[in-house]
């Protein structure tokens, strides 16, 4: 818990993909509530790129972020994850958390092979709550 606290406490620029615009997502309202909290956040998803949530911009790919990341919060199914990895590692954030329910153990072996924290089958947002 100290070590999740520790790097939620020096989060300043998170990465959310799979962020979407339907009320019905998840991503929605700890997308939401990650950009009111004040951090500088990222929504990354092709679908809807271009449009904007609480007036930040959707982007279609993690290379279009020109800055350092943090944190690339992910939601997104287990099966895509292994599809995604050379994304996360040309990126190189800090740490890579997946969201409850998302499991890929060979893909997380991976990124962490590659100095990537991995964090899985948490809720950023629950654990925001709890610092």
């Amino acid at each position: 818990m100290d070590k999740i606290r520790d790097i939620l406490g020096k989060a300043r620029i998170i990465a959310v993909v799979g962020a979407s615009l339907d009320e019905c997502s998840p991503s929605f309202p700890i997308t939401k509530y990650l950009i009111a909290r004040g951090l500088s956040v990222y929504p990354v998803n092709p679908k809807y790129a271009g449009e904007e949530i609480s007036g930040v911009k959707f982007l279609a790919r993690l290379s279009d972020i020109k800055e350092k990341i943090d944190i690339i919060d992910v939601f997104r199914r287990s099966e895509a994850i292994p599809g995604m990895v050379d994304d996360f590692i040309a990126v190189k954030p800090g740490v890579v958390w997946f969201q409850l329910g998302i499991y890929a153990p060979d893909s997380f072996k991976i990124l962490e092979e590659n100095g990537m924290e991995v964090i899985y089958d948490r809720c950023i947002y629950k654990e925001l709550m709890e610092c």
